[in-house]
């Protein structure tokens, strides 16, 4: 264990790290860890272990492997309770979740025998002002946080447990699981499957204005596949009519909150890249916290964009947003004024180090110009109607054609598809595709976050899940469930259709939520869980 001392001018402060959580659910107690003594279900916990030799971690004293583990927290633990005494007071300042107010609560059960001057701090965003505004305004730990923590760990892991255990015995296979997140999100990816089977024609047209000679390609789509080629045949002969709109105020996008930025960036990695490297963004003090459902933009995070503008571009075009939400969490944001110009030469010159430059470089971008963009004034453009008509049929687009005024877009370029009344269409093209196209990572992640299931701290592990237990493959970037990922969702979709339906799982999500805020008791919904069909079978 390493200790850092450091100075803030008032105060000396010594600086050490749990390194994540510390203790988790024991397996061989009670049921999967939850003991039931009387009318309450009181939770065993162990020291987390972890094996160098297969890297799967434990509370347990032999891994899968079948040689005991290596390293403990426990180690960890009495090295924190022999330094406790030295110090007036202890700052646990974990991340500003759940997850952390968990962990936090953990280390202040540990520590306090040792010392009772123990305090919670927040922030999210590593940064020097923040850091000091957190030791300036301590608090207790949220116990109502932990406690939901508490309730989702235990549910996981009884209907996890309980489902994987009938799996292993129904298919002799013991690398098979289902959870009550990743199981629904299975059934979606096997429907996605078999729609894409199915197939559509999107038909493209070619226009070039005669003055400019610049060309512009819009496109439509038809389900109906032999309708299709005959419109294509004759689409020459269609009457092309192109009308003003008028002029239009185009408002920037919201900052980023971890689905959103999944979705998008899923296009280049991996979910489970784009959280290590949006972690180790985070921890180099780069970005705010990067697991968050909000939108929200602080008061520091209009500074940000303020300095941004007026160096870098133009006061004139700063117009905040706070994009407000409830919590205290906020969007994902850069933390100082640094472009990514900035950033690539600081990766250059070595003034700072990141796992994966190239990808923590791009990501970085993204984020940057999506936070810029939402504190600028908005764009006015110029748009028109693009209108295709033949024997009855007609399809219709609304473009922007020109930017009157410039806004956001400097930072977020807007298309701009200069279609005028003298356009002729000038070639076609018809393909034959997927009616829907199955999922990506980035868009499975975004239908999670748009259908309540999952939260930001679980989507990226969700996905991984499902790859590495085979259920689903994929392939050039699009996933697609395998006959073992169907088969296993079919036996309990016809055995406990509540678990692998999204309706009981989005509940419990909720549920959650209302343990969070004091609304809900978590036994009621532990009991609620115990008394379902899923351990009244045996």
């Amino acid at each position: 264990m390493s200790v850092w001392e450091v100075t803030t001018g008032d105060r000396l402060l010594a600086i050490t790290a749990s390194l994540g959580h510390v203790f988790d659910l024991v397996e061989r107690e009670g049921i999967y860890g939850v003991l039931q003594l009387d009318s309450n279900f009181v939770p065993v916990y162990g020291s987390i272990k972890s094996c160098p030799n297969c890297g799967e971690q434990t509370t347990e004293d032999t891994c899968s492997c079948g040689k005991p583990p290596e390293r403990d927290k426990l180690t960890l633990i009495h090295a924190l309770q022999r330094i406790a005494v030295q110090f007036d007071e202890i700052v646990i300042a974990t991340d500003p979740d759940a997850e952390g107010e968990k962990i936090g609560y953990d280390l202040m059960a540990a520590l306090k025998p040792f010392n009772p001057n123990i305090v919670r701090a927040g922030f999210h965003e590593v940064t020097r002002r923040a850091f000091n505004q957190a030791l300036q305004s301590p608090r207790e730990i949220e116990r109502n946080l932990v406690k939901a923590q508490v309730a989702r760990r235990i549910l996981d892991r009884w209907v996890g447990f309980e489902l994987s255990r009938r799996l292993w015995k129904v298919f002799d296979r013991y690398d098979l699981s289902a959870g009550r997140v990743q199981t629904p999100v299975l059934g979606w990816v096997i429907e996605r499957t078999n729609l894409a089977r199915q197939k559509k024609a999107p038909i493209s047209i070619q226009l070039s204005d005669p003055k400019s000679e610049k060309q512009v390609q819009l496109t439509f789509e038809h389900e109906d596949i032999p309708q299709a080629l005959k419109l294509f045949r004759v689409l020459e002969e269609a009457n092309l009519t192109v009308t003003e709109a008028g002029e239009e105020i185009v408002n920037p996008s919201p900052p980023y909150n971890t689905g959103i930025l999944l979705a998008d960036a899923g296009s280049f990695a991996s979910a489970t890249q784009v959280m290590d490297t949006l972690q180790d963004l985070f921890e180099r003090g780069l970005i705010t916290y990067h697991r968050t459902d909000s939108m929200r933009v602080s008061d520091a995070g209009l500074k940000v964009a303020e300095e941004l503008l007026k160096e870098r571009y133009a006061l004139s075009l700063f117009q905040p947003r706070r994009y407000k939400t409830e919590g205290a969490h906020e969007c994902i944001r850069p933390t100082r004024p640094l472009t990514e110009d900035d950033l690539r030469l600081w990766i250059s010159t070595g003034r700072i180090s990141l796992d994966n430059p190239n990808l923590a470089l791009r990501i970085y971008s993204v984020i940057f110009r999506r936070f810029l963009a939402s504190q600028m004034k908005p764009a006015k453009v110029k748009k028109v109607k693009v209108s295709l008509r033949l024997d009855g049929w007609q399809h219709g687009w609304e473009l922007i054609a020109e930017i009157v005024e410039e806004g956001f877009n400097l930072v977020s370029p807007l298309r701009v598809q200069p279609v005028t009344p003298d356009a002729k269409i000038v070639g076609k093209q018809i393909r034959f595709v997927s009616k829907v196209m199955p999922f990506t990572q980035g868009s499975l992640i975004e239908e999670m976050r748009q259908r309540g299931l999952g939260r930001p701290s679980t989507y990226a592990k969700i996905v991984q899940t499902l790859i590495e237990r085979g259920y689903v493959a994929e392939r050039k970037g699009f996933l697609f469930a395998t006959e073992l990922g169907q088969q296993v969702y079919q036996w309990l979709r016809l055995h406990f259709p509540e678990f692998a339906d999204e309706a009981l799982t989005k509940d419990m999500e909720e549920r959650g939520d209302k343990i969070e805020t004091g609304e809900l008791d978590y036994q009621s919904v532990l009991w609620d869980l115990k008394r379902s069909r899923l351990f009244s079978r045996q």
